[in-house]
């Protein structure tokens, strides 16, 4: 191979990639020759000097003037950055730099960088927080849509009071579902009770009690009351007072300066005759007063529960406080007043079936060989998973009970023993049992705590 066929070879192979939106880069090495430079000593495809084999300098478009502005580059801003081999050594004061010092000089200076990165890291640390306090406050401010449930309010709810009339398992439930899951603080909480027999068990928690239900509404001055005690207590204001009940509350609430929103739990008595012992009759207009009429089950000490309320919670006759308080501790449906009672039996009563048919189920898987905790376990989720297809499907439960059984096949012979032991008319009895009890407890008198003993056999009845 000639020394001029190698020349070519080491200009294909040193020829750089033209750089991109670089107009420089193709005129650059245009025309030059590989010749060593005269001036720096360097053996690179052309020359850097601009010189082609003869001597003459080669006419380089839009050299010039970059040339020009990288020499006041290198003398004005970063003078200490040109190299001492890179300078030339027999150069006349007029020459220029070459391109080559102009791409080493050009990134090394990191003065405009440095000034462009303290301000933009100061504005973005502030930047930042704003936008996660956007964030979260716009959380607090959503709702989520399932079922009605809103687990984003506690912004609401933490600057109310709550006030519970009656200190029973209702009540337990609710505050528990309020502390654990809502996070609402003990001391916003209110518990009202005629005995000591539970009130101990709030006052151990950090929450307010008293005797005297009147105080939730004076003393305390509560902006949410649950009504959680019997029937039969109101009731018995009707039957001491005739045509103009006594007080439910000794006195008649007073006139707050703030909204009062009560939600009664009582079951088998209407809003109406509520109103009739809560409110002053020669003065009823004088109330700022929402009142409603709901149901809630056990579930709510979990965050699980179901209830019912007598209006939308998203209308505009549920007011935005009342929505949050409900809808943090279970799911509402919306269920007028006069149905409130049967869904009482079907959906607070109806948990004590369920646990019945589960604790069942739990059984018969003991009885096969299973641990009782692994049966208790694979029969509350199977009722889990049986309630979440329903719900998801829209299906009627015939249907889908006969998705999972095939002929002849297990399943089939075990419908068919619980149909001759009729099971089906058993839970029907329980509810209509249950619904019956709900409006005969209305009419009792108030059992005493020695009567209460006496029935769960705890005591026997002292001799008349």
């Amino acid at each position: 191979m000639s020394g001029h066929e190698q020349a070519n070879d080491l200009d294909k192979q040193a020829e750089p990639v033209p750089e991109e939106g670089n107009d420089n880069s193709k005129s650059k090495y245009f025309g030059l020759s590989d010749d060593h430079c005269p001036n720096h000593g360097k053996s690179k495809v052309g020359s850097c000097c601009g010189k082609s084999k003869t001597g003459s300098a080669e006419k380089i478009p839009r050299t010039k003037s970059r040339e020009g502005s990288a020499e006041k580059l290198v003398g004005a801003h970063r003078p200490s950055q040109v190299k001492s081999h890179e300078r030339p050594s027999q150069t006349n004061s007029n020459e220029k730099p070459s391109h080559r010092s102009e791409e080493k000089v050009k990134p090394k200076s990191k003065d405009k960088p440095k000034s462009k990165d303290k301000p933009k890291s100061k504005s973005a640390e502030k930047s930042k927080i704003k936008s996660v306090t956007s964030v979260k406050s716009g959380m607090r401010k959503s709702s989520s849509g399932d079922m009605k449930m809103h687990k984003n309010s506690k912004h609401e709810m933490g600057k109310h009071k709550i006030g519970f009339v009656g200190a029973g398992k209702m009540t337990d439930a609710i505050v528990r579902g309020l502390m654990h899951v809502a996070k609402i603080d003990p001391k916003q909480i209110y518990v009202s009770a005629k005995t000591d027999r539970n009130l101990e068990i709030f006052q151990n928690r950090g929450i307010t009690v008293t005797k005297r239900s009147y105080d939730i509404f004076g003393q305390y001055d509560c902006d949410i009351v649950f009504l959680c005690v019997h029937g039969n207590v109101v009731k018995g204001c009707f039957k001491l007072g005739g045509t103009r009940p006594f007080a439910f509350t000794i006195n008649y609430i007073p006139n707050q300066k703030h909204p009062l929103f009560v939600i009664s739990l009582i079951g088998g008595i209407i809003l109406n005759d509520i109103k009739l012992t809560l409110l002053d009759p020669d003065n009823p207009e004088k109330y700022m007063l929402e009142m409603h009429r709901g149901m809630l089950n056990i579930g709510v000490a979990y965050g699980l529960g179901m209830g019912a309320l007598d209006v939308n919670v998203d209308s505009k006759h549920c007011h935005p406080v009342v929505r949050d308080i409900l809808t943090s501790i279970s799911k509402v449906e919306y269920l007028p007043e006069q149905l409130m009672d049967a869904a009482c039996c079907v959906g607070g009563n109806g948990l004590a079936f369920c646990y019945y048919f589960i604790s069942a189920l739990s059984d018969g898987g003991f009885k096969m060989g299973l641990n009782k905790i692994v049966a208790i376990r694979f029969a509350a989720k199977t009722l889990q998973s049986a309630a979440q297809c329903l719900l998801e499907s829209d299906k009627h439960p015939s249907e889908l009970q006969d998705s999972v059984t095939s002929r002849a096949g297990s399943a089939t012979y075990g419908l068919h023993v619980m149909d001759k032991a009729d099971c089906a008319s058993g839970f029907q009895a329980a509810i209509s049992t249950a619904y019956k009890r709900l409006k005969e407890l209305v009419d009792l008198e108030p059992i005493t705590e020695i009567e209460h003993k006496v029935f769960m056999g705890i005591e026997q009845r002292p001799n008349q």
